[in-house]
């Protein structure tokens, strides 16, 4: 039995992405950016919050810039 991932470590900016299959299907569109609407797109991350070093204490969120 494996044991559960330590959650509280912070995200990891050199984990390499995942690639989606190209030969998946579906109703939605890929759009160009974050401004199409009704289809798809890789966020950018530009204003993405993620908790910080002392959320349980704190309740702080920092900016992934």
């Amino acid at each position: 039995m494996h044991a559960a991932p330590d959650l509280s470590e912070e995200l990891d900016p050199h984990v390499t992405p995942i690639t989606i299959p190209s030969d998946l299907h579906g109703s939605l569109w890929k759009g160009k950016d974050d401004n199409d609407t009704n289809c798809w797109a890789s966020p950018t991350g530009k204003g993405f919050m993620i908790r910080g070093k002392n959320y349980l204490k704190d309740s702080s969120k920092v900016s992934r810039l």
